[in-house]
């Protein structure tokens, strides 16, 4: 009888696919956070008190929130994110306390959005669309046909710069930081992003409603 349980047992674990998910948990401010409540909502679900700023879980094949619970000005906050293991294996998904964005910073964004999103108001007439892109084609065309410079600069020199505040800074940084060490306007910066992003320089990774800037 023993025996026959055995063999239940030796077909039974196989079909039960586990995966190591961990990672890093940092700051705002990319540096590694200390004293983070991590749960995951596996069944039964499991928490890990980071002390050090890594965390780490076993998990089966699946869909999971990781809730992550965080002190920011002497209050309590929490973040959660999605994440589907796919298959087993170890995977690595670090996690970024980004603070909640203010109503200026969220306006700040919505012009910037607003740059290459069409409006989706009822009753955005054709001849809008049309002026619109005719706008964006110019700006378009400008970018590429004529020589930019700012202050005696170049684009490459600007784009050289960028790379160089981003090495200085260890080779990541948030495109918020960035803007802070550059004597130039933001949609100047977020131009020269999306170029090196376009040439593979540099990768960009959406957090919330930042970006992380990460050397290539």
């Amino acid at each position: 009888m023993r025996f026959q349980y055995l063999l239940i047992a030796l077909f039974i674990l196989p079909a039960v696919s586990a995966a190591t998910l961990h990672g890093t948990i940092y700051n705002d401010d990319l540096t590694i956070a200390s004293n983070v409540l991590v749960e995951i909502n596996t069944q039964p679900a499991q928490r890990y008190l980071s002390f050090d700023g890594s965390y780490e879980f076993d998990v089966p094949v699946g869909q999971y929130t990781l809730e992550v619970t965080f002190a920011e000005n002497g209050n309590n906050q929490t973040l959660e994110e999605n994440i589907t293991v796919m298959q087993e294996g170890s995977f690595r998904y670090d996690l970024f306390l980004f603070p909640a964005i203010d109503v200026e910073e969220y306006d700040e964004l919505e012009e910037l959005d607003a740059l290459t999103a069409f409006p989706e108001e009822e009753g955005f007439a054709w001849f809008q669309l049309v002026g619109l892109l005719i706008l964006l084609g110019l700006g378009i065309g400008g970018a590429i046909w004529l020589p930019k410079r700012h202050n005696g600069r170049t684009a490459g020199d600007l784009a050289h710069e960028v790379l160089a505040v981003i090495k200085r800074e260890g080779g990541r940084m948030t495109q918020k930081e960035l803007r802070k060490h550059l004597p130039h306007s933001e949609a100047k910066v977020s131009l020269v992003v999306a170029e090196l992003v376009a040439k593979g320089k540099l990768e960009k990774l959406k957090k919330g409603r930042g970006n992380i800037l990460v050397l290539k």
